[in-house]
């Protein structure tokens, strides 16, 4: 949200909250399709990120392009006009996505022509239509404002919301922005903040006997394989160049660096020596796959990348997260004929897939997502350890495919990697844990001005330096409502990077919206206990056990962190305090 309203105010960039709301939550995984929300789910888990960005000025909310509670997203007035603009008090237009006006009739079915479904639409709070290349919504609008079917009040409303937003952009005093700016665009400058993304994102999931980094102690020879090594198409992923992705790696030409690329830089740069073979890809073996089994057995390490194409929204939908066994097998059988040489598995992928041959084999496993250009050099720099891996999970990985339709916390499965895994090259140490409620009791007086501190030191217990994500998470040991409001809640984390031996002391401030958990119907708030979490995870020991109580109506409680704390604290991280040796 901070980082969102800053670029507006700078660049004259217009932000859009998507998609309002339950869209990320199908009931089957698939893209647009109906998602069931009750109520307690909606105020925990989409009412309070969508807040945050209205609390930042977002200037448009995207409707859901499929439907919750079986209601289409472009005809739920209820949520539209109700909740997001009455209750919420967002003040900006409503879009919708991609001809997602016609699906009310096309797909949905709620009505029997585009002329119903654009009144439809536009009576339940939608200002603008997303439709390129079709005049048929707006031809629509003007036969049904002739013929008093849909108000020109309502027409001017809409105008007037968008023409607001344009202007609180600046569109109106400078309607070309900054062109000047796109002769940057791909700068070294831009290509280095990329690299920079990958090396802080991309996760360490296992570690064998900590085959990685590489150790450079003599000369090695690595062997690197799989057709996702050496293609930026597949690096890239969907929405790269165009909707299903770039289909022609010459699109790339000049632009960034495969892995194979960043391996073979590096490699030559202390003088080893890289192999290199397609091996498999997409649609399985390809043709010197054998040749990539016969060097696996004759290289001292062994760097396989396994994925997916590109893809995006409902073109690719499926209905099993499991690989090919074309995959796996690969994986296997470069591991049988490695022996003991470490194979080190990278996964190239938007999101998570299985392969239970794959993960077994590999002796290292690094989740990549989809790296984008600069994949290569920044994936170089964690495997030679240029660079100590600090990604994190932003998911519960699953364990096996049937687990399609868990959600995050379900008491159902067992990860096989929690929400907040990811490995390091050193060791972090989290001790000294406290909080300045008074004999572990916080009575809200003040909702907007009355903090509850917490602390912790973190220590680089290891032997070179790194980053560590700190994750403060709660949990409501019992309420009224049954164990879906007992999940652990991520309220506030922060990473931070520290020599061997440093310690630095952390101070996570929480605020009455912090604690907003179970709100029966009646709208008084029950007394909770919270257990809190500080760690690298949600699983991290139970820290400490705070009793709320307040005695204060629900309705005076903020919905987040007021606009006037400082711009440190409103980050979902945490405010620093300085650097300094624990009590």
């Amino acid at each position: 949200g901070n980082a969102s309203k800053r670029g507006e105010e700078v660049f004259q960039i217009a932000t859009t909250t998507k998609h309002w709301t339950g869209y990320s939550n199908p009931d089957n995984g698939n893209d647009r399709t109906d998602a069931t929300v009750p109520e307690w789910m909606l105020k925990r888990f989409f009412i309070p990120s969508v807040t945050a960005a209205l609390a930042e000025k977002t200037s448009s909310v995207m409707l859901n392009s499929g439907t919750m509670n079986k209601i289409p997203g472009h005809a739920y007035k209820e949520r539209i006009e109700n909740l997001l603009r009455t209750t919420l008090g967002f003040d900006g237009f409503c879009l919708s996505d991609y001809e997602d006006v016609q699906n009310l009739f096309a797909k949905h079915k709620v009505a029997a022509n585009l002329d119903e479904a654009v009144s439809m639409a536009f009576s339940s709070g939608l200002d603008m239509a997303m439709a390129p290349w079709d005049l048929t919504i707006a031809q629509s609008i003007f036969r049904q404002v002739q013929s008093g079917k849909i108000p020109q009040s309502l027409v001017d409303q809409s105008v007037r919301r968008i023409l607001k937003a344009k202007k609180d952009a600046g569109i109106f005093e400078k309607p070309f922005g900054f062109p000047q700016n796109a002769a940057t665009v791909g700068s070294a400058g831009d290509r280095a903040v990329a690299q920079r993304a990958v090396e802080e994102s991309v996760t360490l999931l296992k570690n064998s006997n900590n085959v990685l980094p590489f150790s450079n102690d003599t000369k090695k020879t690595v062997l690197v394989t799989g057709l996702w090594t050496q293609s930026l198409t597949l690096q890239n992923g969907g929405w790269t160049w165009q909707w299903q992705g770039s289909l022609q790696e010459s699109t790339f030409a000049g632009r960034g660096s495969t892995i194979l690329q960043g391996i073979q830089k590096k490699a030559s740069s202390i003088g080893w020596d890289v192999k290199s073979f397609q091996g498999v890809g997409p649609n399985g073996r390809l043709g010197d796959y054998d040749q990539a089994i016969a060097a696996a057995g004759q290289c001292d390490y062994i760097v396989v990348a396994i994925g997916e194409r590109p893809y995006a929204e409902m073109l690719n939908n499926i209905y099993d997260l499991a690989l090919s066994d074309a995959l796996g097998g690969f994986v296997t059988a470069l591991k049988q004929a490695a022996g003991a040489k470490p194979v080190i598995l990278l996964m190239i992928q938007g999101r998570q897939r299985t392969s239970q041959a794959a993960f077994s084999a590999a002796d290292a496993i690094l989740y990549g997502y989809l790296p984008g250009s600069e994949g290569g050099a920044g994936i170089a720099n964690l495997l030679f350890g240029t660079v100590n891996p600090s990604g994190k999970l932003p998911f519960d990985y699953i364990s096996q495919t049937g687990q399609r339709h868990l959600q995050y916390g379900s008491f159902a499965h067992t990860p096989l990697w929690d929400f907040g895994h990811g490995l390091s090259y050193t060791t972090f140490s989290i001790s000294n844990i406290s909080t300045t409620a008074e004999d572990d009791k916080f009575e809200l007086k003040d909702p907007k001005n009355q903090f509850l501190d917490v602390s912790v030191t973190v220590e680089n217990t290891g032997k070179v330096r790194g980053k560590e994500v700190i994750i403060l998470s709660m949990t409501e040991l019992f309420s009224e409502t049954p164990a879906p409001q007992q999940l652990p809640m991520t309220k506030r984390f922060t990473k931070v990077e520290l020599n061997p031996g440093q310690r630095r002391r952390l101070t996570f401030k929480l605020n009455g919206s912090d604690f907003r958990y179970s709100i029966p119907a009646s709208g008084a708030v029950q007394p909770l206990n919270i257990s809190a979490r500080i760690g690298t995870n949600v699983k991290s020991p139970v820290s400490l056990v705070i009793s709320f109580t307040t005695n204060l109506p629900v309705t005076s409680w903020p919905e987040s962190l007021p606009e006037n704390m400082p711009e440190n604290i409103t980050r979902p991280s945490a405010f620093l305090a300085p650097d300094a040796a624990p009590p």
